[in-house]
């Protein structure tokens, strides 16, 4: 049934002559001969739609000279199946393939915008070279529409128009016939090809998805501008959804687009994909569609110099040249050559795209490119650099849940430690204010020590990275991967906690170690080394916990000024009542849900003096247990033995009985000052210490424990023997011998007396 409503539409869509048109008088099926006049007149457009007449018209509006739409004719009968796709995957999205009435084929382009004729005729021409170049299919030259007028009130060549009996329509990419209707669709939305590759599609396996379709369409609408609504696209299958189906297709779809990974790019990157896989067959990239995908590449990606790679916005993650290149080729991207190139280098040739030298994660600044003033940020000089920080976006609610959980904690590490843990959380939390103060990073790190696992570390870590946001923080990093060779893991992150830390006793490869994670706590530049890249140094502006139920987690001295220490003395048995029986874990589980409450309390209970942050860290009783606890079995017992001058610190002879006879092993003749070497082979001689493994590295660890450093501020000092030989020496006592101290004497006064062995020799006392 044709309406007037559908004439309109029509007489619209192939707007042209005026006041001329073309008329089919007679026409021969078998042998497609044919009598046509050109009537003077408005042509009746529904005379043809109705089939009464058949009718021809030209895109010339002799008026105003201008066209909107062209064509060039095929004389050449093609299967629609082949011919359809052919267009779509080699001309473009936007050509219309029309059976003609002695069922060959025309193509047309509806222009966007009319079109002077000489422009329009030109363009019509180089649709007509593309269709024989790229198609390989010879065209009638004579037809091509529109032509020049040769004169005032002429409109040139004209078409017979479509749908004027049953077969010479429209036809969709998988060779189709489209009903009035759904050409009227495909012309409507014949700049989304997403929309329109679903026209005619029957579905049930026969065709693509009507599901999968509405996917692509809601996340194409949801990125780009397109107002066509699903109910339409539903008319438009072949074999529309049930009412019930098209309700669960509609709401499947609507939860599936939300995931956040959906994003414009990904989308571009699918769309060929899902075209192929609706249609059955693959699009045609033309330069419009390539500079839709160049501009949401360049929206999401920012260049920076010290990685020489693009940083994605939407997943806030480096993307390297060859995963853009890799993830792109498909599109086949040209350069301003207009040679096809890799799409990394066509993006860098892009003016569009933003560059910086170099990047940082900085809380207390909007995520983005940002402007570095001289002084404003340790380790960094002026200029702008791209922070990829991620806002969580965690509005503070004051009647939102969390004192059950606050009390756990405070129950569990301490009250007075719980209130320095809380004080640490709230100056993260104000790092905008910060910026302006002494900055965001703070001298220190906290040590959550329990040799009962299973007490909340894991629950407070999970809590943080939920108040922070997931990507801020970095909740079980282990220790190996923290100072690993090629380390990224700092990037991108306010806060990171390193779970179950565990090393060797205090050997020197444990201070080795621990003394590298230290240099993560107070350098203010750090440099990571990305595989494959060259080293690169960023601002250092992450804090630190560490969680463990060993107990050496790090190499702690008594001097330390870095490490506040938090030791967990509840058993497991208290531990899983509290948790579990009084039901605490349920509502740490609500905070880490719904972090809003805590962070109201944190920015408004918690009050701190920010200096706290910059000095040594609040030193505890638990911190003396672990500096003890860190001590080996052999730096107790020589501790023990210096304090008591006891050998190795005093005069001692080894000597064996056997019978009435006696083996004199060795004497040992003790000056206040120690040869490692010589200590050595004596403790190995010697029984009290036959079960102890000594390394000559941690001899100079406790050595340098227990000994005065000498006058020059060296640890040791070379002493010359009387054979000339020069040994280095420790002062581990400063004695006085003849009224003289080791300290004040010469390297060869030193040297005789180390050598002397006389058990009568003065010493006169030692200055303590």
């Amino acid at each position: 049934m044709i309406t007037q409503e559908d004439i309109k539409t029509f007489a619209s869509i192939f707007s042209g002559a005026q006041r001329r048109y073309g008329k089919l008088y007679f026409y021969d099926e078998k042998t497609g001969e044919k009598d046509c006049y050109e009537e003077k007149e408005p042509i009746p457009i529904e005379n043809h739609l109705t089939q009464k007449e058949y009718l021809g018209r030209s895109p010339l509006n002799e008026d105003t000279n201008m066209c909107e739409w062209l064509g060039v004719d095929i004389d050449i009968k093609i299967p629609p199946k082949t011919f359809c796709a052919d267009v779509w995957s080699k001309l473009g999205t936007h050509y219309f393939p029309f059976m003609t009435k002695n069922r060959k084929w025309r193509v047309i382009e509806f222009l966007d915008e009319p079109m002077d004729v000489q422009l329009a005729h030109k363009r019509a021409k180089e649709l007509q070279k593309r269709i024989e170049n790229e198609l390989g299919i010879e065209t009638d030259q004579k037809s091509t529409a529109p032509t020049e007028p040769s004169s005032d009130g002429a409109v040139g060549r004209w078409f017979f128009l479509p749908y004027g009996n049953g077969y010479d329509v429209c036809y969709s990419p998988g060779g189709h016939p489209l009903t009035l209707q759904q050409f009227y669709f495909r012309y409507k939305y014949r700049n989304h090809p997403i929309v329109v590759c679903g026209i005619g599609i029957d579905g049930g396996g026969n065709d693509g998805s009507r599901g999968n379709h509405f996917y692509y369409v809601k996340l194409y609408k949801k990125h780009f501008d397109c107002d066509v609504y699903m109910e339409d696209i539903n008319k438009n299958y072949a074999t529309p959804l049930d009412d019930r189906k098209f309700i669960q297709e509609d709401k499947h779809t609507d939860k599936s687009i939300e995931k956040e990974v959906y994003n414009k790019e990904y989308y571009l990157n699918g769309q060929p994909g899902w075209i192929q896989s609706t249609c059955g067959v693959r699009p045609y990239l033309d330069a419009k569609g390539f500079v839709a995908i160049a501009n949401a590449i360049l929206e999401n990606h920012i260049y920076v110099q010290s990685r020489t790679d693009f940083f994605e916005n939407d997943t806030n993650e480096f993307k390297s040249k060859e995963q853009i290149n890799d993830w792109w080729k498909h599109t086949k991207p040209k350069g301003q050559n207009g040679k096809i190139q890799p799409m990394s280098a066509v993006l860098l040739e892009h003016s569009d795209l933003t560059k910086v030298r170099s990047y940082l994660t900085h809380a207390g600044l909007n995520p983005g490119v940002v402007s570095i003033t001289r002084g404003m940020i340790k380790g960094t000089t002026e200029g702008d650099y791209l922070n990829i920080y991620n806002d969580p976006a965690i509005e503070p609610k004051e009647d939102t849940p969390y004192k059950r959980f606050d009390e756990y904690y405070s129950w569990l590490l301490g009250a007075d430690n719980w209130k320095v843990e809380k004080q640490k959380l709230a100056f993260c939390l104000r790092a905008k204010e910060e910026i302006h103060e002494n900055g965001i990073k703070i001298q220190w790190f906290s040590i959550w020590h329990s040799t009962t696992q299973g007490v909340g570390k894991g629950l407070f870590s999970q809590v943080v990275q939920s108040l922070f946001g997931y990507k801020n923080v970095a909740p079980n990093v282990k220790f190996k991967d923290m100072i690993g060779t090629h380390t990224t893991i700092i990037e991108g992150k306010q806060i990171i906690f390193l779970n179950e830390v565990v090393l060797e006793n205090n050997t020197a490869k444990t201070k080795t170690l621990s003394n590298e994670f230290k240099d993560l706590i107070t350098e203010p530049v750090l440099w990571i080394n990305p595989k494959n890249k060259p080293q690169i140094e960023i601002p250092n502006l992450c804090n630190f916990w560490v969680f463990s139920n060993s107990d050496t987690p790090l190499y702690i001295e008594d001097d330390d000024r870095r490490a506040f220490v938090i030791n967990i003395k509840h058993n497991k048995q208290s531990v899983n009542f509290k948790l579990f029986d009084e039901g605490y874990k349920e509502d740490i589980l609500n905070v880490i849900k719904d972090p809003s409450g805590f962070k109201y309390h944190l920015l408004n209970d918690i009050a701190y003096n920010r200096d706290i942050f910059f000095t040594d860290a609040p030193y505890t009783d638990d911190k003396a247990e672990l500096i003890e606890s860190n001590k080996s079995e052999l730096l107790q017992e020589l501790e023990a033995r210096h304090e008591a001058m006891e050998f190795p610190f005093g005069y001692h002879q080894e000597a064996h009985t056997y019978g009435m006879n006696q083996e004199i092993k060795f004497t040992w003749h003790y000056r206040g000052m120690i040869n490692k070497l010589e200590l050595r082979k004596m403790l190995k001689n010697h029984p009290d210490f036959k079960d102890y493994y000594i390394t000559l590295n941690e001899l100079d660890v406790i050595l340098k424990k227990i000994s005065t450093k000498w006058p020059n501020g060296e640890w040791t000092k070379q002493i010359v023997l009387d054979n000339h030989k020069r040994i280095r020496v420790y002062c581990t006592h400063p004695l006085e011998f003849d009224g003289t101290y080791i300290t004040e004497m010469t390297e060869g006064q030193l040297g005789s007396l180390y050598e002397n062995t006389d058990p009568n020799l003065n010493l006169d006392k030692m200055p303590f």
